[in-house]
């Protein structure tokens, strides 16, 4: 059971994506306008020092050092003191997973690729040092190159330099890499050639004692494990070394310009590819390979955070590394700046449970007590969080489709699906499509992965007389299918443990799936794969003389499978199978619709009361595929399963003659046009009557990240510019006055944009009432209608929305609702029941829920609860399926529907009216939803 208590409890955050362009000291600015708004906490992504130029944040390159482009620790601490003042403090973002690698502003990477295996920092990263490609034998593969290294090294664009007592290798405008200090004598040598007979006796002397210098460099003498004081005897003589040949070349102007001929000669000439030789084989003798980007996913030997090359995984199981990665956030926490932490993707570590154990021990906030910790972590339907985890729960994707299940009306389910088969032509089921993408995926980009895990078990099972006849190909094909099989982001077997009771269920399941899926194969390696990770196979005695275990091998099995849903679910089913896209949701199935009740909606809320109660709840974030509104609106499509099909045909045959052929086939294809309808009434500006520049280029941009992520017509690595044209040419031409869409969209659009604008009040209020602690995302407190990053990461009207906020004390119910385009309606509920929250947070944190019924002709449209603490109570009531209901649904339209409310009176927040018994008519005379307090 999740923590419950801690130095600090948010009663709500407010999420923040800081980069360059929007520092700690633009935050700032904004403390009195969140203070009002009735937010606890500012919710920041990561505040370390990222990649110069980051937008995000979670390619920090050393975590020891606050990101000076926020900043740096003095905007940090300007920010935490002015916060501490109103009582408010900050929620951080940390990334304990993985690093940015494409910097030279990680100077533990790139301090490995100088030194290799003898760098303090070489245990620091998840790097397989003995792949079973012999090139790559102590070496790391940098695939950073926009093209075949071949080609680039002939064309002359990659060239040895010289600074400052340093040689490396350049690539364009991007870091330099490091040339290995074993190799900096021949370097040397070729220079005193160069410069004789010129050379005068007292610089030769001192060339050559530039030179020892780096020859005498120690090597370890354990190679598996370098004792600390040699690290430090080698930097103490590297640092010299280096330091002696950048004084001898600044006071020797002959040996440096014989330096430049040297490197002249090293960089060759394009058009003579023999000139290359010297360079070549200086590259060859370096402790990484430089490649193409391309080669990274079947040749990359460290663990990538997903499928990124330039993020490298992080050995936080070693203390030695996650003391050097969270010191400063530790310092931070002991002195109160920070109030808590979320934890990012923490399915790729190691072994999460050991880590949040040891992070609680190393976090210690002042005064002592459990730090408020959460855990970035999907939720399968029915899965829950490790009950021995010290957190207080997950980020709250989970509740995204706990809210659809409510807001979404089920019974449409078999009509859409007919609709999009029959438009489409796609007749495979969603589960069907997530199997074939994660076989995709496998094989396209984690293909090394999987080998290196068929290997090692292969290894394991080499002098075991009962397993040693399984091949190769049989351990990787049963790995393979597995993975592709699992329901699950990931399981947690501890080691020398077997699984409990919810993963060896998981993993029964899986293997048969996996064995349903490959009837034609043995069945046998998926039954071995399975009792090793279920922690039934016991090793043979000889297996104790390698270091590999199987227990080592599950936690590599497990740390690898949360990536390929990712990659597989989120990243690439959800734009092939766009049935209805409002389900398309992290955290979400989409096969699931009409799969839930409200009646489970009250059992799921009442759980998180009893398990979790200080859990994000959340609705937008910078992952999700599209803004709580945007879905609210989605949802509303299935009130109308038969007026969807009837725009779908008539404006695709409107559309048609905009499709262009590429390669024989019409382009956007039929399931692209299916989605690109959707996105565009749930994007849609309210009010607007045409699309402006501003609007074309955003939905431009986000099909042409949508057709790349479905992998179907064109993909990342391989683009098909004619189809990407041919799509973005569509979207433009169907927007444009004279294509002669908009006044056939408008109409479906406006009246979609009415019922969206009901289900996001309806959902903004169940998300700020139920149990769990809510969060607001950038901008998201008036109606926002952004898409998937990077849409979701553009500058946000702070001004508009202050004034906004200024102006509602002027505001009638009836003109908010009226005036509901601007998102004053949005803004004053959130507004109302954040300040209640701040006002009465154990009424939140720790009061009662009770689902609360209602009888009459629309008792099916309504959602009530209430919340209970000593004596106070606060009763929401909000509707559903609002199409079937009217708009807006307020007033008499409720007349004869009344709520089985145990309270006789209280106040109605969103109008300040008072209200008596349960008649729904009061509650929603002027608003349309409702939140009553009593007992005050």
């Amino acid at each position: 059971m999740a923590l419950k208590t801690a130095s600090h409890l948010p009663t709500a955050t407010y999420r923040f994506q800081l980069h360059k362009d929007f520092p700690f000291k633009a935050l700032q600015a904004l403390i009195p306008y969140l203070d009002d708004l009735g937010v606890s906490d500012c919710y920041l992504s990561p505040i370390t020092r990222a990649v110069p130029g980051s937008l995000h944040g979670y390619d920090v390159s050393d975590a020891a050092v606050l990101n000076p482009e926020l900043g740096g620790e003095e905007g940090f601490r300007s920010l935490a003191a002015d916060l501490k003042e109103r009582d408010m403090g900050c929620l951080v973002d940390f990334v304990p997973n993985h690093m940015g690698i494409a910097s030279a502003v990680n100077r533990w990477w790139f301090d490995v690729l100088e030194n290799g295996r003898q760098s303090r920092y070489a245990h620091y990263f998840d790097i397989e040092w003995y792949p079973r490609h012999q090139q790559l034998r102590e070496r790391v593969l940098v695939p950073m190159l926009g093209d075949y290294y071949g080609r680039l090294l002939e064309n002359g664009e990659l060239r040895l330099t010289y600074a400052e007592g340093s040689f490396a290798v350049a690539y364009g405008e991007g870091p330099r890499f490091p040339v290995r200090p074993e190799h900096v004598p021949q370097i040397l040598t070729a220079l005193e050639t160069a410069a004789q007979p010129a050379l005068e006796n007292a610089a030769q002397e001192r060339l050559h004692h530039a030179r020892s210098l780096f020859q005498i460099l120690p090597q370890p003498a354990d190679r598996e494990a370098p004792a600390p004081q040699e690290f430090e005897e080698r930097e103490r003589l590297l640092l010299l070394a280096k330091e002696a040949l950048a004084a001898l070349l600044e006071g020797e102007p002959a040996l440096a310009a014989a330096l430049e001929e040297v490197l002249r000669d090293y960089n060759g000439r394009p058009g003579d590819a023999r000139s290359f030789d010297r360079l070549h084989a200086l590259l060859d003798d370096q402790n990484y390979r430089l490649a193409f980007w391309k080669t990274g996913a079947h040749e990359t030997n460290y663990r990538r955070f997903f499928a990124i090359d330039t993020l490298v995984g992080l050995r936080v199981e070693e203390m030695e590394v996650m003391r050097a990665t969270h010191a400063l956030l530790a310092s931070l926490i002991a002195e109160g700046l920070v109030r808590g932490v979320r934890l990012d993707h923490i399915d790729g570590l190691w072994n999460p449970t050991q880590y949040l154990q040891d992070f609680q021990a190393l976090c210690t906030p002042p005064g002592g007590g459990p730090l408020y910790a959460l855990v970035e972590k999907i939720l399968a339907p029915g899965e829950t969080l490790p009950s021995v985890w010290p957190i207080h729960g997950a980020t709250g994707y989970e509740f995204i489709p706990q809210l659809a299940d409510v807001l979404v009306d089920g019974s449409a389910a078999p009509h859409l699906t007919e609709t999009y088969e029959r438009f489409t032509g796609i007749t495979a089921t969603a589960a069907d499509t997530v199997y074939e993408k994660k076989r995709f995926v496998l094989e396209e980009l984690f293909a090394n992965a999987i080998g290196n895990l068929a290997i090692g078990l292969d290894r394991i099972i080499e002098y075991d007389r009962r397993w040693r006849d399984l091949t190769m190909h049989d351990l990787r094909v049963a790995v393979r299918e597995t993975m592709a099989c699992l329901s699950v982001y990931r399981t947690y077997r501890q080691p020398g443990f077997p699984s409990g009771p919810a993963d060896g269920k998981v993993l029964r399941e899986a293997c048969e799936e996996a064995k349903r899926r490959n009837r034609c194969l043995d069945p046998l390696p998926f039954d071995f794969v399975h009792e090793v990770l279920r922690g039934a196979y016991h090793e043979d005695p000889l297996a104790g003389l390698r270091k590999q275990t199987t227990d080592d091998w599950t936690l590599k099995f497990q740390q690898a499978t949360g990536a390929v849903m990712a990659k597989s679910v989120e990243d690439t089913s959800f734009y092939v199978y766009v049935r209805f896209f409002g389900l398309n949701e992290v955290g979400g199935e989409i096969g699931r619709l009409g799969a839930g009740t409200v009646e489970e909606f009250h059992a799921a809320n009442a759980r998180r009361l009893a398990e979790e109660p200080q859990g994000m709840l959340t609705t937008s974030t910078h992952d999700t595929k599209v803004s709580e509104d945007v879905r609210a609106r989605l949802y509303a499509l299935s009130e109308r399963p038969g007026r969807w099909r009837e725009i779908l045909g008539a404006w695709s045959a409107h559309n048609r003659p905009f499709k262009t052929v590429v390669d024989g086939r019409l382009a956007p294809d039929a399931n692209e046009e299916y989605l690109l309808y959707q996105v565009l009434l749930g994007a849609w500006a309210p009010g607007a009557e045409e699309a402006d520049a501003d609007f074309v280029s955003r939905m431009k941009g986000y099909m042409r990240k949508a057709v790349s992520e479905a992998k179907v017509n064109t993909n990342w690595v391989y683009p098909n510019e004619a189809w990407l044209a041919a799509v973005e040419n569509f979207v433009e031409r169907i927007l444009a006055p004279a294509g002669r869409f908009l006044p056939l969209f408008l109409p479906e659009a406006r009246l979609l944009a009415e019922h969206g604008m009901v289900n996001s009040l309806a959902q903004t209020t169940l998300k700020l009432a139920a149990p769990g602690m809510p969060d607001i995302y950038q901008g998201n407190e008036v109606w926002d209608f952004s898409l998937v990053d990077p849409d979701n990461r553009r500058p946000i009207d702070f001004a508009a929305r202050q004034a906004l906020l200024s102006g509602l004390a002027g505001r009638t119910p009836e003109d908010l609702l009226s005036g509901w385009q601007d998102g004053g309606i949005k803004l004053h509920l959130t507004r109302t029941l954040l300040q209640l929250r701040r006002r009465f947070p154990a009424l939140f944190q720790q009061g009662e829920y009770r689902p609360v019924l209602a009888e009459g002709p629309l008792a099916e449209h309504v959602v009530a609860f209430t919340r209970a603490w000593e004596g106070k109570t606060l009763t929401v009531a909000v509707p559903r399926l609002p199409g079937n209901v009217g708009l807006p649904p307020v007033g008499e339209k409720w007349r004869e529907t009344r709520l089985l409310w145990e309270e006789t009176d209280g106040v109605e927040l969103f109008t300040g009216r008072p209200v008596r018994g349960g008649r729904l008519s009061e509650w929603l005379a002027a608003f349309p939803c409702a939140a009553v307090l009593g007992g005050i």
